[in-house]
């Protein structure tokens, strides 16, 4: 939130004179991508506040079927995943531990990783594999697990400077690869990088040079997501405009959409392919933050607009069959947050809500997990919505 706020002025002045329009452009090698240039930040993904209550969340009306419940402090889910072979993959983490749990069911933790000193950002699982992003205040690391030799290998690591330098965020998996994002703070270029597990071999997916200036801003792909096949990530060219490229990882098909120039920013991004819908959530040059949908020649139409003190928690957004996901936090009673999973449908005219549910999981039959929380963090709940939603 910081450093968005920080840039808020030069975004601006850079999109403000630009026209509005939004096309898709298929395009023919991906060997033309990495040329324009684009600009990012730090995504919001803070552990919740513990004294958050759950009596001023607002109430339930979707329905859910609890699964397990943790009470143990030391191993408390804040990720839920499915792994391609069938494992289930909790991140076990507060402010003082990061852990990573690999088992056969739901209801039972197996601890296979400790992070110790380092916090792990984001985890992402694959086909027999799971990986994930750590950072202290000076180091990062990627590492991934393998599920069958009980191993965990270390990706890539290094040094930056945490006031100075941009950090590894973001990952992604499909298949047999992990995918995420990597910073050359001395030469200035972002990467998106693939990692392959079975080979263990590392090749750059995408490149692109620096875009801001002087460390203020993250210039590359601040989006990094994967919906099914489809590989979604922003970039800012030098005119300022935004665009977002749509990959095909078992095809290599893609297209690529110009955003309209009061996107600053975006966050996160879900594509369906059987309607061909581009979702974003994304920052205006107005310093507001929406979530819309784009298709073709069209202009973003907002299903979402959030006040100063609301957030899609952790930026990630699905859009599937009309349906719009994502976790609300908001800030009630001074610094106080709180957290509910949104449903919207109908071009956003209909919400529903499950209080007190701080992530979520789309299993590949469609199936939606929440992870929710009791008033004082005593137990953390693993329930699924109900059919229909």
């Amino acid at each position: 939130m910081k450093k968005r706020m920080t840039v808020v002025c030069m975004l601006t002045l850079i999109t403000l004179l630009l026209s509005s329009c939004v096309i898709f452009l298929p395009q023919s090698a991906k060997e033309d991508f990495g040329e324009t240039e684009s600009s990012s930040v730090e995504t919001r993904a803070s552990v919740p506040d513990e004294s958050a209550s759950a009596a001023a969340s607002s109430s339930s009306d979707l329905k859910a079927e609890e699964i397990a419940v943790f009470t143990d402090q030391s191993l408390r889910p804040m990720q839920f995943s499915i792994s391609e072979d069938g494992k289930f993959v909790y991140l076990l983490q507060d402010d003082a531990y990061s852990k990573i749990s690999v088992g056969d069911s739901a209801t039972d933790l197996n601890v296979v990783y400790d992070a110790g000193g380092f916090y792990i950002k984001n985890m992402a699982c694959g086909n027999g594999f799971t990986a994930w992003t750590e950072l202290t205040d000076d180091a990062f690391a990627i590492k991934c697990y393998d599920h069958a030799k009980n191993e965990t290998s270390v990706i890539r690591s290094g040094l930056y400077d945490f006031d100075t330098d941009y950090q590894v965020l973001v990952i992604k998996a499909y298949k047999d690869c992990v995918y995420y994002t990597y910073y050359d703070n001395e030469q200035d270029v972002a990467s998106i990088m693939c990692y392959d597990v079975p080979s263990g071999s590392e090749s750059t997916y995408m490149t692109a040079d620096l875009f801001m200036p002087e460390k203020m801003v993250c210039a590359q792909y601040e989006c990094l997501d994967l919906n099914d096949s489809w590989l979604l990530c922003s970039q800012r060219r030098t005119d300022g405009k935004q665009d977002v490229w749509m990959i095909n990882l078992d095809t290599e098909a893609n297209m690529l959409a110009h955003l309209n120039p009061d996107v600053s920013l975006v966050y996160g991004a879900s594509f369906d392919e059987s309607d061909s819908i581009l979702a974003l959530y994304y920052w205006d040059t107005d310093s507001v933050d929406h979530i819309g949908t784009c298709s073709g020649t069209a202009e973003i139409a907002n299903w979402v607009d959030f006040d100063s003190t609301s957030i899609a928690y952790r930026d990630r957004i699905r859009y599937i069959d009309g349906h719009l996901y994502y976790i609300e936090q908001s800030q009630q009673d001074g610094s106080t947050d709180h957290f509910r999973f949104c449903d919207v449908a109908n071009n956003g005219s209909d919400t529903s809500y499950y209080a007190d549910a701080f992530s979520y999981f789309i299993a590949e039959d469609g199936t939606v997990y929440l992870l929710t929380r009791d008033s004082g963090w005593a137990s953390v709940s693993l329930k699924r919505l109900e059919s229909g939603v």
